[in-house]
């Protein structure tokens, strides 16, 4: 046992002596490499910041240089579109848009002079002069433009010989020739007062014509009414000779029969002043036609044309080559700052493989020089104590060092990947995933914490809904790929239009949330939401589609409107419903009233379904009446609504809410049935020639609802297709077109007749007339109510009947109420009319009878 303890002491000893030396030795080299590094990486580090400095120095200037020169495109685009636009339709808001487009390229300009990078290059500040100056003369050029287009004798010379002499001698001949015709109508039985009579009506009639076709060639001349101005102009020239040459004989037979016959009411002097108020119009109608086919008949566009668009191009070129500076220089910083991540690069290559030779060699010296003699000695006092009388041979292995490491790094790389994981788990539950932004459930966490400092700093949080107008259209025509990648445009924008503070996030399908913090006043919100509005007035370029999309904006502010987030949620999304309503691509706030509408609207559809299981709907029919014949021609089912309190209801009062509610297939269904039965009923008492004309909704043609319930009528019923007439507005037509396309062809193959409700309050055009099968237009109240009193109506009416005739298709007039009305109507050839002149809508009995008992409507003028 002594021989033992003597050689533990001596082994202890001399590992412990050796363990020093060696400690000291590595730690003095540590020292020194450790030293070195520092000093390197010092250096390293001063030159990178210094570097990096200067680059982001640099890289801001060359941003806010971009910022501006984009700004400068964006304004020169914007003073563009609105001269257009004020050429088109002058208005103060145009004008007003153009002048605020003017100040913010006047600020983007001064940006550019005031930026460092431009500053260092005399031949961009001499660009930069250049374009101020062009700015000055597209100024003076607009202004000019502006003070052209609001005079009328200046944009429009051939206008003041139109009002000062055409329309006097226009008004003048038909005075003269009215007074003419009611000198002789009174004597009819004589034979040269009755032959005088018809030269006159003629006489009138051509006059009207030649007046008329006078207004079609000016109206096509400015594109109106017309797919190709320049042919239907010869075309109108044309018919303009041909009518004075008509009227011109019509004249000379006058004056032969007046000198043969010589009747007592008509002398020679008022023959001569048709004649000379002929001739008057005939020279201003010549000087006309020389201004219309000359250079300067429109003064605006050829300001706009050779003094606007020249100086609005050369703005453009020369920003272009501003951002081809830009992109030079930006390039020779890419290379500069390449240059320096190479050397960095190496530079860690280096430091890294020395760092490993380093770390081999203390490892080595370490562990197999103080580690592994310390681990001997130690198992092999355990040895002896746990077996003293066993004499140990072999030491155990110690485990490599190797093997721990391995199983440190794989610890710690499973336990990066589980962060990993959890780190985009989290991010999939608060993120969308086509755009990324964040889901509704994070918008509610925002919006709480925004919620929570607001009230603290007295401030307010404004919560913002938007809904994509007409996103499904675009969506059911080109596919969800294309929805897609619209979608994800449009959140690229919206988040271009917040501040960095704010949060827009995607609520799903094509609504999105924006949450604004430290709100001091609405018109904050306002001032964003307009924004936003005109962000959507460029189009979406989606592969080769080319895409034009609004949005509907709702704004709640808290803690105004409601404490509670869930609150605020719902009353933004009730003020972007009422966006909506009001026409789509507007912004309102919320607002008590709109809560109530609600309400209101929820218990008024709660009714209608208990009215659909009560049968309170019935079906009236107004008359339609035919202008030639003067006997009824269709009967037009009209929906009411029996209501048990408030009696009957026409359906202004409810269709919204039966729309919104999904029960316009089941009430079409009972709408297409009853009216069938009473056609029937019409057929049994032998009036099958009378057409049964039912209003429906174009909004179920663009997927064959429409076609469906047709179909099914007509076999349930057993009626003949051909004394239907369905009835569609021409808004609900443009919606799906293709599909509204398709749809009306399958009913006209039927022998169903269609017409095109309320024409002229939509956005139809004469290729949309030709395009789809429409045998009947029929023209809103509203430009009935004021004929013939109001000038611009009558014009517009009788551009209707005349273009609706070109096309072979018929007019049927609504909202017809008095006898000059009808007069004037009769007078323009329209082929029917409708309204309360006749009759107002009936029920079925009643209708019947009036039918039985109708009589052909007198036609003969009041004037006459």
């Amino acid at each position: 046992m002594k021989i033992y303890n003597r050689k533990f002491q001596s082994t202890s000893f001399l590992t412990l002596l050796g363990l020093r030396s060696l400690r000291q030795r590595y730690l003095v080299a540590m020292l020194v490499v450790s030293l070195l590094l520092c000093t390197f990486a010092y250096f390293a580090w001063q030159f990178v910041r210094t570097t990096n400095q200067a680059q982001l120095n640099q890289i801001q200037n060359r941003a806010e240089a971009t910022d501006a020169i984009h700004d400068v495109s964006e304004q020169v685009h914007v003073i563009e579109v609105n001269l257009l636009r004020y050429v088109t339709t002058p208005s103060q808001q145009h004008e007003a848009s153009i002048h605020r487009a003017y100040q913010l390229y006047d600020a983007a300009i001064a940006k550019l002079l005031a930026n460092k990078w431009i500053k260092t290059d005399k031949s961009l500040q001499d660009l930069l002069m250049a374009m101020e100056a062009d700015r000055r003369q597209l100024n003076s050029a607009t202004d000019h433009l502006l003070a052209v287009r609001k005079d009328e004798s200046k944009w429009f010379p051939a206008m003041r010989i139109m009002q000062g002499r055409m329309l006097e001698q226009n008004q003048q001949f038909t005075i003269t020739v009215n007074f003419m015709i009611n000198d002789v109508a009174d004597e009819l039985n004589d034979p040269v007062n009755r032959e005088t009579y018809k030269l006159l009506i003629e006489i009138r009639h051509k006059w009207e014509l030649l007046v008329s076709e006078f207004r079609l060639f000016v109206s096509n001349s400015f594109g109106i009414f017309s797919n190709d101005p320049k042919r239907d102009k010869q075309a109108r020239r044309s018919n303009i000779d041909l009518y004075a040459k008509s009227l011109s004989r019509l004249l000379d037979q006058l004056e032969q029969t007046i000198r043969v016959g010589q009747p007592d009411r008509i002398n020679k002097r008022s023959v001569a002043e048709l004649r000379q108020r002929f001739s008057s119009w005939q020279v201003a109608y010549k000087k006309v036609l020389n201004a219309f086919t000359g250079d300067r008949w429109r003064n605006d566009l050829l300001i706009l044309h050779n003094e606007v668009e020249p100086l609005l191009d050369r703005i453009q070129r020369r920003a272009s080559s501003l951002e081809l500076e830009l992109g030079v220089a930006s390039a020779k910083d890419i290379t500069r700052v390449t240059s320096v991540a190479q050397g960095l690069s190496n530079s860690v290559v280096y430091i890294t493989i020395g760092l490993s030779l380093i770390g081999f060699l203390g490892y080595f010296l370490f562990h197999r020089v103080i580690l592994l003699p310390i681990a001997t000695v130690t198992k092999a006092l355990k040895s002896e104590v746990l077996t003293p009388h066993v004499e140990q041979h072999h030491l155990l292995q110690v485990s490599d060092a190797r093997e721990i490491r391995d199983l440190s790094n794989a610890f710690f790389e499973m336990r990066e990947q589980i962060r990993s994981r959890q780190a985009h788990l989290d991010h999939m539950a608060h993120h969308d995933s086509l755009t990324t932004l964040p889901n509704r459930i994070l918008l509610r966490d925002r919006l709480s914490q925004a919620m929570a400092r607001a009230k603290r700093d007295r401030k307010m949080v404004a919560l913002m809904f938007l809904d994509l107008d007409r996103f499904k259209q675009i969506n059911d025509s080109l596919g969800h790929d294309i929805g897609d990648r619209l979608l994800q445009l449009v959140a690229s924008r919206l988040a271009s239009c917040i501040r960095a503070t704010d949060t827009v996030a995607r609520l799903g399908g094509d609504e999105f949330g924006i949450v604004v913090e430290n709100v001091g006043h609405a018109d904050q919100i306002a001032i964003l939401a307009g924004k936003i509005l005109d962000s959507f007035s460029k189009s979406f370029q989606v592969d080769k589609h080319e895409l034009h999309s609004s949005t509907s904006i709702g704004i709640a502010l808290g803690p105004n409107d409601d404490n509670d987030v869930d609150s605020l949620i719902k009353d933004a999304d009730i003020a972007m419903y009422h966006a909506k309503d009001q026409g789509r691509n507007n912004y309102k706030f919320y607002s008590a009233e709109m809560a109530a509408q609600v309400a209101h609207h929820m218990q008024l559809e709660t009714q209608l379904r208990q009215a659909m299981d009560n049968n309170e709907f019935v079906l009236h029919y107004q008359p339609i009446v035919s202008l030639v014949t003067g006997q009824i021609i269709s009967t037009e089912a009209l929906l009411r609504w029996q209501h048990p309190a408030r009696g009957l209801l026409p359906p202004q009062e409810f269709l919204p809410v039966l729309e919104d509610s999904g029960m316009m297939r089941p009430l079409t269904q009972w709408v297409l049935k009853q009216a069938s039965l009473q056609y029937l009923r019409h057929n049994q008492a032998g009036f099958a020639q009378i057409r049964m004309a039912i209003n429906l909704p174009g909004m179920m043609l663009h997927n064959d609802a429409i076609l469906d319930l047709i179909i099914s009528s007509i076999e349930e019923t057993r009626i003949d297709p051909t004394g239907l007439l369905v009835e569609f507005t021409e808004d609900t037509l443009l919606e799906s077109l293709m599909d509204s396309k398709k749809a009306l062809i399958s009913l006209r193959d039927m022998g169903v007749r269609i017409a095109l409700d309320d024409f002229g309050t939509g956005q139809s055009s004469l290729s949309h007339l030709r395009q789809n099968p429409i045998d009947i237009v029929k023209i809103d109240r509203d430009f009935i109510h004021d004929i013939p009193t109001d000038k611009y109506d009558c014009e517009l009416v009788d551009a209707i009947i005349a273009m609706a005739h070109k096309l072979h298709i018929k007019v049927v007039a609504e909202g017809v109420e008095t006898r000059e009305q009808v007069d004037f109507l009769r007078r323009h050839r329209c082929d029917a009319i409708q309204g309360y002149y006749f009759s107002s809508a009936l029920d079925g009995d009643k209708v019947l009878d009036m039918i039985m008992q109708n009589q052909p409507m007198s036609l003969v003028s009041a004037s006459q």
